[in-house]
């Protein structure tokens, strides 16, 4: 969700800092506010039980490494 809104920024809206800066607290607002799930565990522990569903999935899904990667790199960036 965030590469996605972040494609906006940097293109129509021409990378300016003040929409970067405002993407950025919103969606780790969105993230910390746990919205989405309100009634789960941390948002920390929802991240790692995903990155630990998309490792588990790569060894039966013959997912690419660069692919992988990619996924995991989200992760990160998306919650740092």
């Amino acid at each position: 969700m965030h590469s996605r809104f972040a494609s906006i920024v940097e293109g129509p809206l021409q990378k300016d800092p003040r929409f970067s800066k405002a993407l950025d607290e919103a969606f780790l607002a969105l993230v910390n506010a746990n919205v989405l799930v309100p009634n789960a565990t941390k948002s920390a522990q929802l991240l790692a039980h995903y990155c630990d569903f998309l490792l588990n999935k790569r060894s039966s899904a013959n997912i690419e490494d660069a692919e992988m990667e990619k996924l995991l790199s989200d992760m990160v960036r998306s919650h740092s």
